[in-house]
């Protein structure tokens, strides 16, 4: 069962998401059917950027600002990282 991990950017018109088994690394070197990767993307399907592109897995986006909050279970146990995510507004 997929879950949506998806989280909408209130004021902009940008969604912040999980893949599963999307990146290259993922098929190649990750676990079937755990999420990957950390994606954003306009609410219009346009200029999709990837955030993260380690291989541990990376969930549950959520925004703070210009950052993009997320848990992965980098190093062997779960956390919470983020990355800032700039410049949003260049992507017009």
């Amino acid at each position: 069962m997929v879950r949506d991990q998806s989280a909408f950017l209130a004021g902009r018109e940008w969604i912040a998401y999980a893949t599963v088994n999307k990146s290259v690394e993922s098929r190649n070197f990750g676990v079937p059917f755990e999420a990957d990767d950390i994606w954003v993307v306009r609410s219009d399907g346009t200029y999709p950027m990837r955030l993260t592109d380690d291989l541990s897995a990376e969930w549950w986006p959520a925004w703070g600002g210009d950052r993009v909050f997320f848990v992965t279970n980098r190093g062997g146990m779960q956390n919470i990282c983020s990355v800032r995510v700039k410049p949003l507004e260049d992507a017009k």
